[in-house]
């Protein structure tokens, strides 16, 4: 039996226990000046640190929304995100089964639709302040008017 041509000075460190779960990245979304909109869903429980980053071209976070916003809002997992050509940020909240719009500040405009929904998903914008939602457990695609 061959022995290790190099032998540690000091014994290994011990092992520390696994970093607690963390959120993740879910879905991406395209902004004005080069920006990355993305949700970040849950693991684990309701309102655990959901949220939405706005990141820069060099994948910097610039501001974060949520988990908590408006007055008594919480985002509970949120889905789709995009931008129209004024800045408003448009969230899918399959959790909260709503479709929530913030102004360019990252205020909360309004709660959009908050009804209908079941699991709402992807978003895009369409022309004439038109948006289209995915609405997955209704196996369907809306479309609604925001402006």
């Amino acid at each position: 039996r061959r022995r290790p041509l190099l032998r540690p000075l000091s014994p290994p460190p011990p092992q520390q226990p696994p970093p607690p779960p963390q959120l993740g990245p879910c879905l991406p979304g395209a902004a004005a000046n080069d920006e990355i909109l993305v949700t970040e869903g849950q693991l684990f429980g309701r309102y655990q640190g959901c949220c939405i980053k706005v990141l820069d071209k060099g994948n910097k976070v610039k501001r974060t929304i949520g988990p908590r916003y408006g007055r008594v809002n919480t985002f509970e997992n949120p889905s789709g995100i995009c931008e129209d050509g004024h800045g408003n940020i448009f969230v899918s909240d399959e959790g909260e089964n709503c479709i929530v719009m913030f102004n360019p500040d990252s205020s909360l405009s309004t709660v959009l639709v908050n009804e209908g929904l079941l699991g709402p998903s992807g978003l895009s914008m369409l022309d004439h302040g038109m948006i289209a939602v995915t609405d997955c457990y209704n196996h369907c695609v809306k479309i609604y008017r925001y402006k």
